[in-house]
């Protein structure tokens, strides 16, 4: 059926990629290891709105960045002391996170403090979905996929047709987990469990969604 898992994962990304308002990266690097597989969903409006204000710069956000728009989401104005403090860095080098920040649209400021426009305005994503797949030892797929809540709040497995008996064991273990379980053929995916689960919308306030955010912004992907 699929000889590799890169038969498998090539598959699914391609029955995925047809919707204009996702992006698909594969073996995207995290703090906890690679996923095989994680979907952006965006906001078409937000994201062309971002790219028509701030098209063309080569302002790129770095670590730091991404930690002041974490520590900084739905808050209201904060002093840059407790940034300072937060970050434990600088005040030069907060001085050039806020000049890169403000440069992107991202946060405005005003004498010492600092606030974030709203997500409505900077947010294009709107939901990270993960996947993880393997040929067979569904066991330890699932186990993967069970590390990834930490930024998505869904995460499923991807895995081709077993037997009926495999598939039932592998969804009871599933369901439990609230993992979304896929199952592939040579024809179609098919979502074994999608009724029985509970699928999460929103996103995980962390580091990762505003480095992922801002290269979807940027279009390096």
């Amino acid at each position: 059926m699929f000889e590799t898992e890169l038969d498998l994962v090539n598959f699914f990304v391609d029955s995925r990629s047809k919707k204009n308002n996702r992006k698909i990266i594969t073996e995207l690097s995290t703090n906890f290891g690679r996923p095989d597989i994680v979907e952006l969903i965006f906001s078409n409006d937000i994201l062309e709105n971002r790219r028509r204000k701030f098209s063309g710069h080569e302002i790129f956000i770095n670590r730091d960045d991404s930690y002041i728009l974490t520590y900084l989401f739905a808050k209201n104005w904060v002093n840059k002391d407790t940034i300072l403090k937060y970050l434990n860095i600088s005040k030069p080098s907060l001085e050039r996170a806020i000049e890169r920040l403000v440069n992107r649209g991202l946060i405005m400021v005003e004498l010492d403090k600092i606030k974030q426009f709203p997500k409505t305005e900077t947010l294009a994503i709107t939901q990270i979905n993960v996947y993880e797949a393997k040929l067979s030892n569904w066991k330890y797929v699932i186990a993967q996929a069970e590390r990834h809540f930490w930024f998505s709040k869904n995460s499923a497995i991807l895995i081709p047709e077993l037997s009926q008996s495999t598939l039932d064991n592998c969804n009871q273990v599933c369901l439990n987990n609230n993992i979304e379980l896929f199952v592939a053929n040579k024809k179609k995916i098919k979502s074994w469990n999608g009724n029985e689960i509970t699928r999460k919308t929103g996103v995980i306030n962390t580091p990762l969604l505003w480095e992922l955010n801002e290269k979807l912004i940027d279009g390096r992907f």
